[in-house]
């Protein structure tokens, strides 16, 4: 019996200690996590394809995230993501080059881009239907995953640039042509 109360006594007494740890721990200050702003989305039926947000920063170098559904995978949960801080105004040049890919093809349909944790290009597919346009995006690792196919509209959307309603277009070009006469 007195073995048991010393065994008993013995392991309080190893227990305590690892109490007592957990109740010192100083607290840590967690950063307030910072809200994404939603650039735009490229979505075909239903299914958002690839995603651009934009993180502000502080120090205005904001940081512009795109996420995409692999094109090569058939799981609607198998994404990939890259990104770049917006450093000497890179996103609207990005989104400049990418949008004037439809209209002048650049030399073999494609251009890349370095990113700090990998390497992006931008794909051009020209058929006799259509043009569109996807990303390649290459992290560090190696291993290449795809977008799908956008046309320019949903390359815009993306980028989130709006359209102009076509009957104020078709008012406005009227306005002009009534005028010249």
């Amino acid at each position: 019996m007195k073995k048991l109360v010393i065994i008993f006594i013995g392991s309080l007494l190893i227990c305590l200690p690892s109490f007592g740890q957990i109740s010192v721990n100083e607290r840590v200050k967690s950063e307030k996590k910072v809200k994404s702003e939603l650039i735009g989305v490229f979505r075909s039926m239903g299914t958002n394809y690839v995603e651009c947000n934009k993180y502000p920063n502080k120090e205005g170098e904001d940081y512009y995230s795109f996420t995409f559904k692999k094109a090569e995978s058939s799981d609607m949960v198998d994404m990939q993501s890259f990104g770049f801080y917006d450093i000497d105004n890179a996103f609207e040049n990005f989104s400049t080059m990418c949008l004037d890919g439809f209209e002048n093809l650049p030399q073999d349909n494609y251009f890349s881009i370095n990113l700090p944790d990998g390497e992006l290009m931008v794909k051009y597919l020209q058929s006799p239907y259509a043009l569109g346009m996807y990303f390649v995006y290459t992290p560090e690792n190696g291993v290449s995953s795809k977008t799908h196919l956008m046309t320019k509209n949903k390359a815009r959307k993306l980028f989130g640039q709006t359209f102009t309603n076509l009957l104020d277009n078709f008012i406005e070009k009227d306005k002009q042509f009534r005028e010249e006469k």
